[in-house]
C-alpha cells in the first residue's frame, strides 16, 4: 500500500453508508454454521417493553403492523411500541392461540376459551356465533368462508347465511381437535387433527382423509402450502414430509404419496414457513432451521433462544420474527453489518486491527491473530501460532507487498511475507516494544508509532528514531496515530501533548494548542483532506482542522462528539466515527456559523453498529476498506464487522406510513376511537380530534415522517420528534378533509409510502354556501345600510351646517337688502315700507305661478330693491308737494335705469330686471325701454303689479289710500293694458282671499317650503 492507513484511501463508503436506510430481504447465509452472522438479534419480552414473556403466534398484516398473540393478550407492534389491544368493550383479548388475515384484510383472532374475534376497520369485535373452544387454526376457502380448527372439529363461518356458523359433520372430524389448517392453490383446505390424521376439504366437505397410520410412523402436526402449491407436513419427530401428488385422483388412495426429509436434531415441529428467498423454515420445540432449495436442512445456530418456537414469519423488510411460547419474540434483522469473525467462528475478543492480505482477512485481537480465508473459515499457520495470546494493534502493507504487524509487547514490530517473518524489539533498537500505529510513507518507508517515540524503517532496517531524549520537542513519546501531507511532512499524534510535525528535513515542531488556546490533548485520529489542503484532527471529544501550522477548533454544536475515535473527510462530507455510531455531515454546513449543528441538519446522517453482540468500535483501531468487494471492515470490541454497501443500496425498502389511531373527544368529556381504514364522520360539536400516526419501521430507518390535513394545512409538516407523533385539531369548519401520513427517504424523495384517511364534518347552517351567501348579502345590506345612515347622518349634518350657513348668509343678505330698501323708503315718509310691501305682493304672485323656492327668494329680493335707483333722486323731487314738471318727472323715471346700473354689480340679472322694468306697461307704453307683452322680463311684470297695488292702497303726498275693492276693480280694468293680465288675475285672487301686505310681516322661505 502506498498509504499505510487504508481508511484514507477507501472512504468513499462514508457518504453512501450514511445516506441509506439499510434494509432488505435476507441473503442466503454465506456460512450455514452461523446463520446469524449477517443479522442482528433482538429479543422482546417483559424486560424491554413487550407486555408478556411468551408468544403463541405472530403475523404481519398488509398494513405493516406486527400482531402477537399470547396467553396474556393480543399485542400490536409498530417497531417502537407494543400496544395491548382491546375489543370494542374495552376488554383485553387473552389466551390467543392463532391469527389469520383474510382476503378482505380482516384479522381473525382465535382464542382458547373466548371464541373468535375479528379486527376490522380499526375495531375488534367478538364474533358471538363462533363459540368454538381451544381454537388452534384459522384459514379461508375460495368462497370466502372462514374455517376454524377447534376442539370440537372444524367450524365454518359464512356470514352470508342466516345461521352463519356450521360444523363439518363428518364423524372423523366432529369432536376431534383440529390443530392446523391451510388453503392450497386449488382452493382446497388441508387440515391436521390432534391425533395426526390429515384431511382435505373441498366446498366445505371432506374430499380425502389420511389416517396417521399411513405415514409410516410419522405423526403430522402441521400442514403448509407454499407459493408454488406444494404441500408440506411437519411432524412430531424430526421429519418434514412433502406431498408428491396432491391431485384429486391421488385422494382416491388411502395413503398420501409423500417424500420425507430429516431435520436432524430439530424435532417436534410446530410450524412451517417459506421466506422471500424460497427457504422452507422449520420451527420446533428445540430450535429452528431451514431447508434450502435442494432440500438440504441447516440448523440455525447462535440464536438468543431455541426452545418452544411456535412460528416464524418474515416482514416486508426481510427481517425474521420468531414467536416462542416460553421466551417471547425474537427479531432477526438483516443488519448493516455482518459479523465476519463470528461467521468464521473466531472467538469473541477485542479486535484492534483488520486488513485484507493476499485474499485472506487478517484480524488482530487482544489475544492473537485470526486469519479467515475466502470460504469464511479460520486458517491456522505458523504466524497465527506464533502470535497466540499476543495483542495485535495495527496492520500495514508496504510497496513490496509485505505485511507489517504491530505486536504490542513481546514481538514488537513484525514484517511478514511469503511465510517468512522478521521482527524488531527494544533489543534491536526500537524505543519500545509497545508498537501502536503504522503508516506506509510515500517514499516507501514505514513510520512506526510506539509507546516511547517514533521510528522510521527504511529498507528493512531502523533508519531514524524520534524520542524525548533525541528531540526535546517530543515531550510525550506515546504515539497513537500518524498522518502524512502531500509534501512528505509527517504528523504524529501523541497521547496527551497534541501533534508533532516532523518536517522533511528531520526537524520537529510541537503543536500542543489550538488557536483558541485549547489543549489538543490525546490525538486519536488525523486524516489529510486533499480537497481543502489541510488535516482533520480528533481528540476523542472535539474536532479540529489544521492548515499550515494553525489549528482551529470546529464548533460541532449539538452533534454527538463524545468518544470520536476517527474523523474521515471524503469529498464535500466529513464522517465522524464514535464508539457506537457513524455520523456524516456536509463540511460546508459544519463550518457555516449560521447553520445549527444538530441532528436536524438536512445534510446529517447517522448509523449505529447494529449487531447481535452489541459491540462498539475499538478506540485507536486499524480498519480496512476493500474496494473490490465494496465492503468495509471495522475492528470492534467483540468482533469484526463488515458492511456490504452494494447490498444495502440494492435492497432499500421504504418503511410503511400508518395511521395508528383516531380518537374524537366530545363536550361531555367522553372520547371514542374510530376506524382507521374507513371514512370518518366528525360530530359537529366535537372538542378535539387526535390522530396518532407513525412509520412502521422494524429497522434503524433514516426515513422522514411528514403529515398534513388536506383542506386545513397548506403544506406537509415534517415531524421532528422521531418515527411517531400525535397531532390534534380542536377547531375544524365543516367540510371534507383527507389526512396524509408520508414516510419518505431522506436522500430520495421519490421513495415514499403514504397512508390516507378521509374525514367529513357536516357543515353548520352558518357554513353552508347558500347560508354564507345570504349572510354575505345581509352583511352587505347591513353594512350598506349602516354606511348609508352614517353618510346620511354626515350628509345631513353637512347639509344642516351648510343650511345654517346658507340661512346665515341669506339672513345677512336679506337684512342688508332690507336695510337698503328701508334706507330708500326712509327718504319719504309716505313711501316708507313700500319696497317690503311690493316684494310681498310679488312673492305671492310667484307662489301662484309655482316658482321654486330659490326663484321666490330671488323675486322677493328684486321686489325689495326695485326702487334702489331713487337713491340718486333729490329729496326735493321725491318729497315735493306740487305737480312735477316734465323735467322732474324725467328725473323720477330715471330711477329705473339707475337702479339697474347699481344692481348690475351684484352679477344677478334678475335683480336688475326688477329695478329696470317694473314701470314697463304690457301694451308697450311704459318706460324706460317701452317693451310690451312677455318681452318684459317676468320679475319686472310681477313687481309692476305689486307696485300698482301698493301705490293705490297707500297714502301718498298727492293722494289718500284707495279702498281695496276699488284696487281690485282697477286691477281688472288695467289687465292687458298696463299690467300682465295673468299676473293681474293672480293678484285679484290674492286680494280677494284677504291678503294685504304688511311691513311687520317676516318672510320665512323654509316655512314656505314645508
Amino acid at each position: 500500500m502506498k498509504h499505510s492507513n487504508p481508511v484514507c484511501r477507501f472512504l468513499a463508503f462514508c457518504c453512501c453508508l450514511l445516506s441509506f436506510c439499510f434494509a432488505g430481504r435476507a441473503l442466503a447465509v454465506e456460512n450455514q454454521r452461523s446463520m446469524f452472522a449477517a443479522y442482528k438479534q433482538t429479543q422482546y419480552n417483559s424486560a424491554n417493553g413487550m407486555p408478556s414473556d411468551e408468544a403463541n403466534t405472530i403475523t404481519q398484516t398488509r398494513d405493516g403492523y406486527l400482531w402477537i398473540g399470547s396467553y396474556s393478550g393480543l399485542m400490536r407492534f409498530n417497531g417502537q411500541v407494543f400496544q395491548t389491544m382491546k375489543d370494542v368493550n374495552d376488554q383485553i383479548i387473552s389466551r390467543v392461540r392463532c391469527l389469520y388475515e383474510d382476503s378482505r384484510h380482516r384479522l381473525w383472532i382465535g382464542t382458547t376459551n373466548d371464541g373468535a374475534y375479528c379486527y376490522e376497520n380499526g375495531l375488534i369485535r367478538q364474533t358471538d356465533s363462533i363459540r368454538a373452544t381451544n381454537q388452534r387454526a384459522i384459514t379461508e376457502d375460495k368462497e370466502g368462508r372462514i374455517l376454524i380448527g377447534a376442539a370440537e372439529g372444524v367450524a365454518i363461518y359464512d356470514e352470508r347465511q342466516a345461521e352463519p356458523l356450521s360444523w363439518i359433520e363428518d364423524p372423523r372430524l366432529k369432536n376431534h381437535m383440529t390443530v392446523s389448517l391451510t388453503e392450497d392453490l386449488e382452493g382446497r383446505v388441508w387440515g391436521v387433527t390432534y391425533d395426526g390424521d390429515v384431511f382435505v376439504l373441498k366446498d366445505a366437505r371432506i374430499a380425502a382423509y389420511f389416517p396417521k397410520t399411513g405415514f409410516k410412523g410419522q405423526s403430522p402436526k402441521h400442514v403448509f402450502c407454499d407459493i408454488n402449491g406444494v404441500v408440506y407436513l411437519a411432524t412430531s419427530g424430526n421429519t418434514v414430509m412433502r406431498v408428491e401428488d396432491s391431485s384429486d385422483a391421488a385422494f382416491l388412495s388411502e395413503n398420501l404419496k409423500v417424500a420425507a426429509f430429516s431435520t436432524g436434531k430439530i424435532e417436534n415441529h410446530s410450524s412451517l414457513y417459506m421466506d422471500h428467498e424460497g427457504k422452507l423454515m422449520v420451527c420446533a420445540n428445540n430450535g429452528f432451521g431451514f431447508f434450502d432449495k435442494s432440500m438440504q436442512f441447516h440448523e440455525a445456530e447462535g440464536g438468543l433462544f431455541n426452545s418452544s418456537i411456535e412460528k416464524i414469519i418474515q416482514d416486508y423488510h426481510g427481517n425474521y420474527w420468531l414467536a416462542s411460547s416460553r421466551s417471547g419474540v425474537l427479531n432477526i434483522a438483516r443488519s448493516r453489518f455482518t459479523d465476519v469473525s463470528g461467521m468464521a467462528m473466531a472467538p469473541k475478543d477485542v479486535y484492534n486491527a483488520v486488513i485484507k492480505y493476499r485474499g485472506d482477512l487478517y484480524m488482530g485481537a487482544d489475544n492473537g491473530l485470526y486469519v479467515m480465508d475466502a470460504q469464511q473459515k479460520l486458517v491456522s499457520n505458523p504466524l497465527t501460532e506464533l502470535l497466540k495470546g499476543i495483542r495485535i494493534r495495527y496492520f500495514a502493507k508496504d510497496r513490496e507487498d509485505a505485511l507489517w504487524i504491530a505486536a504490542y509487547n513481546k514481538y514488537g514490530l513484525i514484517r511478514y511475507k511469503d511465510g517468512q517473518w522478521k521482527n524488531w524489539t527494544r533489543k534491536d533498537g526500537l524505543p519500545s516494544d509497545k508498537v501502536r500505529s503504522l503508516l506506509a510513507l510515500r517514499n516507501g518507508d514505514m513510520a512506526v508509532g510506539t509507546g516511547n517515540g517514533l521510528v522510521i524503517m527504511h529498507d528493512g532496517a531502523i533508519h531514524k528514531t524520534y524520542t524525548r531524549s533525541t528531540h526535546r520537542e517530543m515531550a510525550n513519546g506515546v504515539i497513537l496515530c500518524l498522518c502524512e501531507d502531500p509534501d512528505g511532512n509527517l504528523y504524529a499524534g501523541s497521547d496527551g501533548s497534541g501533534v508533532y510535525k516532523i518536517r522533511t528535513d528531520g526537524t520537529v515542531r510541537a503543536l500542543p494548542l489550538a488557536k483558541n488556546g485549547d489543549n489538543l490533548g490525546s490525538i486519536l485520529s488525523m486524516e489529510w483532506d486533499e480537497k481543502r489542503n489541510g488535516m482533520w484532527i480528533g481528540n476523542g471529544n472535539h474536532v479540529f482542522f489544521m492548515q499550515g501550522e494553525d489549528v482551529v477548533k470546529i464548533n460541532t454544536g449539538k452533534l454527538n462528539s463524545v468518544n470520536l475515535f476517527k474523523i474521515v473527510p471524503y469529498g464535500d462530507r466529513l464522517s465522524m466515527f464514535s464508539s457506537q455510531m457513524i455520523q456524516s455531515v456536509n463540511v460546508a454546513d459544519l463550518l457555516d456559523p449560521k447553520v445549527e449543528k444538530s441532528e436536524r441538519m438536512r445534510s446529517y446522517h447517522s448509523t449505529r453498529y447494529d449487531n447481535t453482540l452489541n459491540s462498539s468500535l475499538t478506540v485507536n483501531a486499524c480498519h480496512y476498506y476493500d474496494p473490490d468487494e465494496q465492503k468495509f471492515y471495522l475492528a470492534c470490541s467483540r468482533n469484526v464487522l463488515a458492511l456490504d454497501l452494494n447490498y444495502n443500496v440494492r435492497n432499500y425498502v421504504i418503511p410503511y406510513a400508518v395511521i395508528d389511531s383516531i380518537q374524537i373527544h366530545m363536550p361531555d368529556g367522553s372520547a371514542a376511537y374510530y376506524p382507521t381504514n374507513s371514512d370518518i364522520e366528525i360530530p359537529q360539536d366535537f372538542t378535539q380530534l387526535d390522530i396518532k400516526f407513525s412509520i412502521l419501521s422494524f429497522i434503524n430507518s433514516q426515513s422522514e415522517l411528514y403529515y398534513y390535513l388536506e383542506g386545513y394545512n397548506r403544506m406537509p409538516i415534517r415531524n421532528e420528534g422521531g418515527n411517531s407523533h400525535i397531532t390534534r385539531y380542536s377547531t375544524l369548519p365543516g367540510g371534507d378533509y383527507t389526512f396524509h401520513v408520508i414516510s419518505q427517504s431522506q436522500n430520495d424523495p421519490s421513495k415514499r409510502h403514504e397512508a390516507t384517511i378521509k374525514l367529513h364534518k357536516k357543515k353548520k347552517l352558518s357554513e353552508e354556501t347558500w347560508a354564507r351567501l345570504a349572510a354575505a348579502i345581509l352583511s352587505l345590506v347591513l353594512v350598506g345600510g349602516i354606511v348609508y345612515l352614517v353618510m346620511k347622518h354626515r350628509s345631513a349634518k353637512k347639509l344642516a351646517e351648510a343650511e345654517a350657513k346658507r340661512k346665515m348668509e341669506e339672513e345677512f343678505t336679506e337684512r342688508t337688502i332690507l336695510t337698503i330698501s328701508n334706507t330708500i323708503d326712509a327718504k319719504d315718509e309716505y313711501t316708507n315700507g313700500h319696497s317690503r310691501r311690493v316684494a310681498q305682493y310679488a312673492l305671492e304672485i310667484g307662489k301662484m305661478e309655482g316658482l321654486s323656492l330659490e326663484e321666490q327668494r330671488e323675486l322677493y329680493y328684486a321686489g325689495l330693491l326695485h326702487d334702489i335707483g331713487k337713491i340718486s333722486i333729490p329729496d326735493s323731487i321725491l318729497k315735493g308737494t306740487t305737480k312735477l314738471t316734465d323735467e322732474e318727472f324725467a328725473i323720477i323715471k330715471s330711477h329705473t335705469s339707475r337702479g339697474a346700473e347699481i344692481l348690475a354689480e351684484m352679477k344677478n340679472q334678475k335683480l336688475a330686471d326688477g329695478a329696470h322694468y317694473h314701470h314697463e306697461r304690457f301694451d308697450g307704453k311704459g318706460y324706460p325701454e317701452h317693451l310690451d307683452g312677455e318681452k318684459i322680463p317676468m320679475y319686472g311684470r310681477m313687481i309692476a303689479v305689486g307696485d300698482v297695488v301698493d301705490a293705490m292702497n297707500s297714502k301718498r303726498t298727492y293722494k289718500d289710500s284707495i279702498d281695496m275693492s276699488v284696487v281690485i276693480a282697477e286691477l281688472k280694468r288695467c289687465a292687458g293694458t298696463q299690467l300682465d293680465p295673468k299676473y293681474a288675475a293672480d293678484m285679484v285672487k290674492i286680494l280677494e282671499n284677504g291678503f294685504v301686505a304688511d311691513t311687520d310681516r317676516d318672510v320665512d322661505f323654509d316655512e314656505e317650503e314645508e
